[in-house]
């Protein structure tokens, strides 16, 4: 079983034209914590320079001399705006006439001042406050992204599972790799180890098979020996399977993932699901009519070998605030889909518990902590060592 295009494969201009790899490459440069924090001190250097209407320029020549990221560069040198320019070379004119002559202008000076005087202090001002904020925006932003970012073996990660899908656009590129990164489910599932190491997988409403790229990406990257050293080993012998019921979602996942998954057009709620090892169904329940789910749940109870995983993401019914958070999002896409009238059969985290409980399978909450503005749970459900009948 082969893997998805690589990052660089997935990047090429014959793959994917000009204008996406150029973009490509502008939002991926320069990532690591290091870097950002010096594209965002050179952004504050030149943004304080006097140069307006060379700062772009400025930002993308620099830049790239450096190895900086170029975007970052240039949002940082837009600290010279059109409601803060006017503060920050004023200051930088009296910093610029206390370096030259010891002194501040005062408002009794006006009429004294020269232009000739006027150019020397802002340029020797814009030097020295620029060099001061970009050490303390250097200094500021190299903590904070080394506090709080992305680990960089799994910001790799995010960048190889996701690489394939920029054959379908940089909006889908880009929404894929915010989903990868934001949305706890998909890390959390490799972080807790929850899958079996060997058998076949199906993920149910696998969508465009964002979860099927980052398991592909996660085996060849922990075989490549660039893994957490803290994480569990990722699945490296499953078996990758989707079931997706919209054919054109289906068709764009098969030519996304490749060989590296197979892709069934089907509908969920018919049929049977052959003998597995791990089953996926994430936010997909509640889209179907209660009945619908009822079977949903046993097939894949009956399918699911001794040991083998379920894991479940829905929404908490009982989530107050974050629950509506849910629900209209999920109103919003019905509506841009053209669903207006689309039903929604949610359940409460307890109530979905209790259903698979009830089904005879083991279940445990994921213990990656949900820090979204939404009230997700995440289930696992495993079944006993004996099939039961």
């Amino acid at each position: 079983m082969t893997t998805p295009p690589t990052a660089d494969a997935a990047g090429s201009p014959h793959r994917l034209g000009r204008l996406t790899a150029a973009f490509h490459q502008l939002r991926t440069e320069g990532g690591t914590p290091l870097r950002q924090a010096l594209a965002i001190g050179l952004g504050l250097y030149i943004g304080a320079s006097p140069f307006i209407g060379f700062h772009l320029g400025l930002s993308a020549l620099l830049g790239r001399l450096f190895g900086l990221n170029r975007l970052l560069v240039y949002a940082a040198a837009n600290i010279s705006n059109p409601l803060v320019a006017p503060l920050l070379y004023a200051f930088e004119i009296q910093v610029g006439s206390w370096l030259r002559t010891g002194g501040f202008y005062s408002p009794s000076m006006i009429d004294e001042i020269r232009l000739r005087g006027i150019a020397i202090d802002i340029l020797l001002g814009s030097v020295a406050v620029g060099v001061v904020l970009a050490v303390l925006g250097t200094i500021v932003t190299y903590t904070v992204v080394r506090t709080r970012g992305v680990d960089p073996i799994v910001r790799r990660l995010v960048e190889a599972a996701s690489a394939p899908y920029l054959t379908q656009g940089i909006a889908t590129w880009e929404f894929v790799r915010s989903k990868m990164r934001l949305d706890p489910v998909y890390l959390g599932v490799l972080q807790d180890g929850v899958l079996p190491q060997t058998g076949r997988l199906y993920d149910l409403g696998c969508g465009q098979g964002v979860m099927l790229s980052l398991l592909a990406a996660a085996r060849d990257q922990f075989q490549r020996h660039d893994w957490p050293h803290e994480w569990p080993a990722p699945p490296v012998g499953l078996e990758l399977h989707g079931i997706e019921l919209r054919p054109r979602i289906a068709k764009r996942a098969r030519e996304i993932l490749g060989d590296a998954a197979t892709i069934e057009e089907r509908d969920l709620a018919i049929g049977t699901l052959p003998p597995c090892d791990a089953v996926l169904i994430f936010d997909v329940l509640h889209l179907m009519p209660r009945d619908a789910q009822e079977r949903l749940l046993t097939t894949v109870r009956q399918a699911l070998r001794p040991s083998g995983v379920l894991v479940l993401r829905e929404a908490d019914a009982r989530g107050g605030w974050r629950f509506r958070m849910v629900r209209l999002g999920n109103r919003l896409v019905a509506i841009l889909q053209g669903r207006r009238g689309r039903q929604f059969n949610f359940r409460t985290g307890a109530e979905w518990q209790r259903r698979l409980e009830d089904l005879g399978l083991q279940v445990r909450l994921s213990s990656t902590p949900n820090r979204t503005p939404f009230a997700n749970v995440t289930l696992y459900a495993r079944a006993s060592d004996v099939q039961t009948q």
